[in-house]
């Protein structure tokens, strides 16, 4: 079910993670565990939704970053 929404901070979080490791989508991607596409989506604010799985592995990544 694709119907979740990231949180403003959380997203805000990521860009600043992807920026400031100096990565491209594709590294981010790899980094968390999904696909560049979906990573792509979410950094370009072009999302209707995300699985829960997908919201799970960012917020575990953003907490290893941390």
């Amino acid at each position: 079910v694709r119907n979740m929404k990231l949180k403003h901070e959380t997203l805000e979080s990521l860009r600043i993670a992807k920026g400031k490791n100096n990565l491209s989508i594709i590294e981010l991607a790899q980094n968390i565990g999904t696909s560049r596409y979906t990573i792509g989506s979410i950094i370009n604010g072009r999302t209707d939704g995300l699985s829960k799985q997908t919201i799970n592995k960012i917020d575990a990544y953003l907490t290893r970053e941390k």
